[in-house]
């Protein structure tokens, strides 16, 4: 019987994979819920799903270049409270730094888009902008 398989069944099939299986495995399989009966409707179903997860991927790709090329070298300002030492009275987080990009460059930056921060000093710091762990490029962050 032809299983379209919705968890990962060890040493039988994987997330999405569509495999023959034995009648007494495909029993199990669906009483499980770890699978469905693969009819053609279904495959259409899975098929349709895996091109619009891939359209909707490389949109996300576009848009991370596109942002890069907006804050490619730029520095962007934050103000915040601090001490005579540039001890600041509240850390600045990925979120902060989220929201004085978009202010400025008028493009919503998925925070997945940033690496995780946390400010605790006036002055300047270098910042990347990353896609799926890849570094595209870097800029900085001036706290006054």
């Amino acid at each position: 019987m032809k299983i379209l398989f919705l968890k990962n069944v060890p040493r039988v099939g994987q997330v999405g994979e569509v495999k023959e299986v034995a009648q007494g495995h495909a029993n199990f399989i669906l009483k499980s819920g770890a699978g469905i009966v693969a009819t053609d409707s279904i495959l259409k179903q899975h098929i349709k799903k895996i091109e619009e997860a891939s359209m909707k991927a490389k949109g996300e790709e576009s848009m991370a270049h596109e942002i890069a090329k907006r804050v490619d070298g730029k520095i962007f300002r934050i103000m915040g409270g601090a001490n005579s030492k540039g001890s600041l009275y509240k850390a600045f987080k990925k979120h902060d730094v989220q929201e004085a990009i978009t202010k400025e460059i008028i493009v919503a930056v998925p925070e997945n888009f940033l690496e995780d921060v946390n400010l605790k000093l006036t002055g300047k710091h270098k910042l990347n902008l990353v896609y799926k762990g890849k570094i595209l490029t870097t800029f900085e962050i001036e706290i006054v």
